[in-house]
């Protein structure tokens, strides 16, 4: 089977295999063994499994056990898009890991109608490879991601930026000293929203 997905997260799983978490068109966490992903280059050659990268998954169907999610075996993978703007600047890279690293924590393995989540993960990415106010879109990002959610609550500075797609986050008039503000109002909403979903609170940085 194949399977357009972003990688969120890579996890070392042996001396030569890892695990890669995904997010699929439909708003659901995949997870993917890779076999000899760290020895093989014909298969994954390139860096093609990094967080951040757009690609198409080959790979076998696991099997459902008990209430664990499918563990599916991933058999190479495909470069779409590897955002490569985002290497480019440290801060860009940072903002796109946070980004990625929270989406990791929000999806759900199973849960596969919020096509709308994957949309505003890939404009996200898009929007970071030359964004000159990477912070700024990364609360963009969070208010929106807030809003899909159904935990965002009402806010008289929140409207811009519901309004305007991310590619716009730049033309938001917000103050240094605000943005760190919203930023901890966001991060502290996102905890509160992870610790129902029963994960650790996100503290905005981890990945």
């Amino acid at each position: 089977m194949k399977e357009r997905v972003i990688i969120l997260r890579t996890i070392k799983w042996s001396e030569s295999d890892l695990m890669v978490h995904t997010l699929n068109g439909r708003g659901g966490r995949m997870n993917f063994i890779a076999r000899s992903a760290l020895k093989s280059r014909k298969r994954f050659g390139g860096g093609v499994l990094e967080p951040t990268h757009y690609i198409l998954a080959n790979y076998k169907p696991g099997s459902q056990r008990d209430d664990e999610s499918p563990l599916h075996h991933l058999n190479d993978a495909e470069l779409i898009k590897g955002f490569d703007g985002l290497r480019d600047n440290f801060e860009r890279l940072e903002v796109a890991l946070a980004i990625v690293g929270l989406m990791e924590k929000v999806a759900q393995p199973g849960v596969e109608d919020s096509p709308e989540i994957f949309d505003l993960l890939g404009n996200a990415l898009f929007s970071a490879e030359h964004s000159i106010r990477p912070s700024l879109l990364r609360l963009h990002f969070e208010v929106k991601l807030l809003y899909l959610l159904g935990v965002l609550p009402p806010q008289p500075w929140i409207g811009d930026f519901l309004r305007r797609p991310l590619k716009e986050h730049e033309q938001i008039q917000v103050q240094d000293s605000d943005l760190k503000r919203f930023l901890t109002e966001t991060r502290q909403l996102m905890s509160r929203y992870l610790q129902g979903l029963g994960s650790s609170s996100f503290d905005g940085v981890e990945i």
